[in-house]
């Protein structure tokens, strides 16, 4: 949105709401004959009720600027304009005539004063002499200086929500269209550069090389070039580094998934790419527009499901598509058909169409969100903890929508808590821990090369009464010397077995050994293999098992949530 489409958009809100305030005061006050108002005539009230609402957005634009925080904002707004009011009123009392210039200087006061004399006064005229007219003109110069100054605080002094300050220049330009660094001034050779994963190493010379080649690859959806944003120091917190040198490069096809522990980045790494809030460093292309200068364009192409539903309560299912099928550019004579199109796709058509917001589940709130990230067949797609807090029916259902939605022409970035979802849905994952990326790749590759290894499951028969160190050392002996017990439970043992193991080795002297007669009988009754699940994956990174690339290591722990189970039972 262009800035001065955004400023003047409240601006106007704001006159039409203050305006309508006063007028209505006024109207209430003609009705019962209230003589002062009477007396005077409405040229005058019009003046000054539109003169005061231009004051109070300035101030309201002002104290936004100076003031992080929305709360604070409007509660010392109207600390503000209580105090000076209440005192305005005291102070005309003392200075009947000669009203201090000074004090004019300060809207309310400025207001106060006007209104007194107009009600004093009456009259349908103002005298360009008059004190008046004096008062007046301070509420309008002083409301105009702290409108343009607000809008000045807020493009370049950063807060919690904007990192990177623009200038003077630059602040009604379009937001992320000024001019900005050239994407080949955010890439840093990376060779050479130590402490790193090795296929996060190759991820950022790939992006580097691609930057520096300057050669535009229409099969490139996302390309992230040393990524950065820190939200600045609140009291006696220091700065935050929410996504530190984050690099990574996505193809149309591709969905993506960003994993990470709360707090890890995911989430203010979507917001920097969508333009919610603006990169402290490096840069980013997504359809090939510079996320710094292309923003508008970049709207164009994208479709964002927040990590909160924000939807109107009051809306229908068929308001909200058709309200954003309008934003998206979409012709007005295909909007009915494309929402429906829509809601038939997330299984929001029939009766559902036409519940308003309020009356959807939880579910069905995501589907909406859902839909409107769809709305306007857009080439990316960011989807921010899309199924988190949902029931697992729904969850699957909202799984089958992603699956339909990935397409040849289409890239797709979910972020997520969910493994299994990753693993479902995914082609290729990276995982962030303090907003830094830590591993990228496939599921499986993840897996194979981080992972603990491979979980055995063997079951002893119960006929031969097998020891703890029998089961033990035959396991040693024929499956592997590396492998380590687990666990033993009324004849289960649980082995993890090292990454380097022959599986298929493996396979033939367990079903070998379950199916030898003779000899005492088999030790095995059943067994199972399993490898490193991705939640195992994600867990040790997570917790800090990644410090300078990862080590392939055999060791405790295991499960298969999410991994690869053959189990052969002896029937």
């Amino acid at each position: 949105m262009s800035a001065r489409v955004y400023w003047a958009s409240n601006y106007v809100f704001g006159q039409l709401f203050l305006g309508l305030n006063s007028f209505g005061y006024y109207g209430m006050c003609w009705v019962f004959g209230v003589p002062n108002f009477t007396n005077a005539g409405f040229g005058l009230f019009f003046v000054l009720f539109i003169l005061w609402s231009h004051a109070e957005i300035g101030m309201s634009f002002f104290l936004s600027g100076v003031l992080n925080s929305p709360g604070t904002a409007s509660v010392s707004c109207y600390l503000i304009m209580m105090v000076m009011s209440v005192g305005g009123s005291v102070l005309t009392e003392q200075f009947d005539r000669d009203f201090p210039d000074s004090l004019l200087l300060f809207p309310p006061f400025a207001f106060v004063r006007s209104l007194r004399l107009i009600l004093e006064g009456g009259g349908s005229t103002i005298r360009i002499d008059s004190p008046l007219f004096e008062a007046l003109m301070y509420l309008f110069l002083m409301g105009t200086v702290l409108l343009f100054v607000g809008v000045y605080l807020h493009a370049v002094v950063p807060n919690e929500s904007v990192g990177q300050q623009q200038s003077f220049l630059l602040c009604l330009g379009e937001v992320g269209n000024g001019k900005g660094p050239r994407v080949e001034d955010a890439a840093r050779n990376p060779r050479g550069k130590s402490g790193v994963d090795e296929d996060v190493l190759a991820e950022e010379i790939r992006v580097y090389d691609s930057v520096i080649a300057n050669t535009s690859d229409p099969n490139v959806a996302v390309k992230v070039i040393n990524l950065r944003h820190t939200y600045p120091s609140r009291g006696k917190a220091q700065p935050k580094v929410a996504v530190e040198d984050l690099s990574f490069m996505l193809n149309y096809g591709e969905c993506f998934g960003l994993l990470g522990p709360n707090g890890a980045g995911k989430t203010t790494a979507l917001q920097v790419l969508s333009g919610a809030l603006t990169p402290t460093g490096g840069n980013a292309l997504i359809g090939g527009f510079d996320v710094l200068k292309d923003m508008k364009s970049i709207h164009s192409i994208l479709g964002i499901c927040t990590q909160f539903d924000i939807v109107w309560a009051n809306l229908t299912v068929k308001e909200h598509l058709l309200c954003y099928a309008k934003i998206k550019g979409v012709p007005k004579a295909d909007r009915n058909s494309e929402a429906q199109k829509i809601a038939t796709k997330v299984k929001l058509d029939g009766d559902a169409y036409s519940f308003m917001a309020s009356q959807l589940s939880g579910g069905m709130r995501r589907r909406l969100s859902i839909a409107i990230a769809l709305m306007g067949n857009p080439s990316v797609i960011f989807l921010d903890e899309p199924t988190t807090g949902l029931d697992p029916g729904t969850r699957r259902d909202i799984w089958d929508i992603i699956e339909r939605e990935k397409t040849a022409g289409r890239c797709i970035v979910i972020t997520t808590h969910s493994m299994e979802e990753a693993d479902a849905l995914c082609t290729k994952i990276g995982i962030m821990t303090n907003g830094t990326l830590k591993v990228i790749g496939s599921s499986q590759h993840l897996k194979s090369r981080h992972g603990e290894g491979f979980k055995m499951v063997v079951v002893a028969n119960e006929g031969v009464g097998v020891e703890t160190d029998v089961m033990k050392n035959w396991v040693r002996g024929n499956v592997s010397e590396k492998a380590k017990l687990i666990s033993n439970f009324n004849g289960n043992y649980t082995f993890m077995l090292p990454v380097d193991v022959n599986i298929s080795g493996c396979f033939d002297v367990l079903e070998r050994e379950k199916k030898r007669i003779g000899e005492g009988g088999s030790l095995v009754k059943e067994w199972s293999v399993s490898q490193s699940s991705l939640e195992e994956v994600f867990v040790r990174i997570a917790q800090g098992d990644v410090g300078g690339g990862i080590e392939e290591r055999g060791g405790g722990g295991g499960g298969n949530g999410g991994g690869i189970e053959m189990v052969l039972s002896h029937e």
